[in-house]
């Protein structure tokens, strides 16, 4: 009987172990006696499943989590081995939640304990629910009113707006649909009256209705950038530094000094150089520390330092044919020319072009071209060299712009040569004529294959403390390429003021113009383009 039952035993143990190897929950039945085993008494053992953990622990105790943001804390468990379904739980759902994957979701600012349950053991961290994310959207919409097009700034501004929906503070669903609002711009979705009823409703967190607006307006100008192989900026007559030597509290120099800011004149518009591929302006000033200066009207003086202002404002090139560049003689010119080469700025100037690659398109080159009419005819030699010049760079690949100082003064309506040259320009190879030195706005013609725009009038200009004719814009060309063949296949407009105070006030700082003040500039070009033959008729803008 002995012998009978320890076989059985063995037998029984040894199913036991393969069992419990398979990872099977079993209840058995074993007896154990010395000479009277009972075949009916029967007792139930449970034996343990290797699964179940046996111990947990959170790596910290305490978690700090903005409202809206999502974090995973690091949970050990021990055994390695154990696969048993941890239980996930909040002390209160409102102000952190959780998922039964161990994702934890902050709503609104406040403490929760979460719970990490097994069968045998558990863990707990505790929640802290920050609401700082209120000054991350108002520092985000800054950033974007400058840097829409970095890829990195872009998608955080995305990871914040799905922030803000998750968010239950209070002010957090007018702060999602401002956010929403702004980055629609960037699609092509964007609705201004939208827009405009968010800005209204967001609570006050230190951000204002222009920080907004300029946001939208670079994430437009991303979204132009982005839909087309690249696309140029180029805005009119920038003078940064002394009138006439002069240094007076409203003039240039003390009130560029008095901002605190190196990139001053252009802080209200450099989102839009940011996001194109070249940014181009007419720089009507000599930089240099040379006083000896023509005997002349108007002169302008700045210091080599201004370089900042370009570079730190993503402007690639600029143009020195023009009138003011030889303010100081040729030594001053060429302390100009070293001043941006040292700061990694091209410049063209009259028979001298530069050339700007852009990797797009296996390699598509924007060549610029400039010459100053002023005081010089447009005939013979000078016509002939310029055209010659034009058809010598453009080819499959090149894109070439003519940058052309040209015109009479404060005239609205460009001279019939002037009409005639530019034409000449693009039959022989010219994608756009870009022109500068009337100081105010002229219409833009459409020709053959190219644009003709005849001024662009003044931009951040330090020549006068006031300004008569503040209307300006920001003209972009849009390049593609098609069966290998560059060119300019439209043009938009960002339009803007010369100042910023909105008043005669010039405080050298242009600013993009929205809505009503927006399509006024608008109309304004289009209807000095009326007075051209072949004006254009349409002009494409955010209409923000």
């Amino acid at each position: 009987m002995l012998r009978e039952t320890t076989g059985r035993s063995a037998i029984i143990i040894l199913l036991i172990m393969t069992l419990v190897a398979m990872n099977i929950m079993i209840t058995i039945q074993l007896g154990y006696g010395s000479c009277d085993y009972d075949e009916n008494r029967e007792t139930s053992i449970l034996m343990m499943d290797a699964t179940h953990a046996q111990q947990m622990n959170f790596s910290a105790d305490t978690l700090t989590v903005a409202a809206g943001g999502q974090v995973v804390p690091m949970l050990t468990v021990e055994p390695q081995s154990s696969t048993e379904t941890i239980v996930w739980t909040s002390s209160d759902e409102s102000v952190a939640g959780v998922t039964q994957s161990g994702t934890i979701t902050a709503y609104r600012s406040g403490e929760a304990v979460i719970t990490a349950s097994g069968k045998n053991c558990s863990a707990t961290v505790n929640i802290v629910v920050t609401s700082d994310i209120f000054a991350k959207t108002s520092e985000m919409i800054k950033e974007l009113s400058v840097h829409a097009a970095d890829i990195t700034v872009f998608n955080r501004a995305t990871e914040l707006k799905d922030q803000l929906g998750r968010c239950t503070e209070e002010g957090a669903v007018q702060l999602f649909e401002l956010m929403d609002r702004i980055l629609a711009f960037s699609t092509g979705n964007g609705d201004s009256a939208l827009l405009l009823s968010s800005i209204s409703a967001m609570p006050n967190i230190g951000l204002s209705r222009e920080e907004c607006l300029l946001a939208a307006t670079a994430c437009s100008a991303r979204r132009e950038t982005v839909e087309n192989m690249a696309v140029i900026s180029f805005v009119g007559d920038c003078t940064f530094g002394r009138f006439n030597e002069q240094d007076q509290a409203n003039q240039f120099p003390a009130v560029y000094r008095l901002s605190g800011s190196e990139t001053y004149p252009f802080d209200k518009v450099k989102g839009v150089f940011y996001a194109d591929s070249l940014t181009v302006a007419n720089l009507e000033c000599v930089l240099t520390q040379r006083t000896e200066h023509r005997d002349k009207s108007f002169f302008f003086r700045g210091d080599a330092a201004y370089t900042k202002i370009l570079t730190g404002s993503s402007v690639e090139a600029v143009n020195l044919s023009n009138n003011h560049s030889g303010d100081y003689y040729d030594t001053g010119r060429n302390d100009t020319m070293s001043a941006l080469s040292q700061a990694g700025v091209k410049y063209c100037y009259n028979n001298t072009p530069c050339v700007y690659e852009l990797p797009i398109a296996g390699g598509i080159k924007i060549v610029l071209i400039s010459y100053s009419f002023v005081g010089v005819e447009y005939s013979g030699d000078v016509r002939d060299s310029l055209l010659n010049l034009i058809r010598t760079y453009k080819s499959d690949n090149a894109v070439v712009v003519v940058n052309v100082h040209w015109g009479v003064e404060r005239a609205v309506v460009p001279e019939r040569w002037q009409q005639t040259a530019g034409r000449e320009m693009i039959d022989s190879g010219a994608d756009l004529v870009v022109g500068h030195h009337p100081h105010v706005l002229q219409g833009i013609e459409r020709y053959s294959s190219g644009y003709i725009a005849y001024s662009l009038g003044n931009f951040s200009f330090g020549g006068n403390a006031s300004v008569t004719s503040p209307e300006t814009m920001i003209l972009r060309a849009k390049i593609t390429s098609v069966n290998g063949m560059a060119s300019v296949s439209g043009i938009s407009a960002v339009p803007c003021k010369t100042t910023s105070t909105k008043t005669a006030s010039n405080n050298y700082q242009p600013i993009p113009q929205f809505g009503a003040d927006g399509q006024a500039v608008i109309n304004r070009i289009l209807s000095l383009s009326s007075q051209i033959d072949g004006g254009i008729t349409e002009l494409s803008w955010s209409g923000i």
